[in-house]
């Protein structure tokens, strides 16, 4: 089963239509690797933390240039 965590990020890369190369480019991680996590199949320590930041930061971004 995957993490609460995980639901709640797709949610919110999807409501502010951010792709998950986005995401990736920022954390400088590959986008399979990204994938592997939202999917279950690596689990590292800091993920939530780290992707959400990342999100946050694309976010901010985005609301920058508009």
């Amino acid at each position: 089963m995957l993490a609460q965590w995980i639901g709640d990020f797709v949610g919110k890369m999807h409501r502010h239509r951010i792709t998950i190369t986005q995401v990736a480019e920022e954390m400088n991680v590959t986008r399979e690797y990204l994938s592997m996590i939202l999917n279950g199949h690596r689990e590292p320590a800091d993920a939530a933390t780290r992707m959400n930041d990342a999100l946050d930061r694309i976010i901010a971004r985005v609301k920058e240039e508009e």
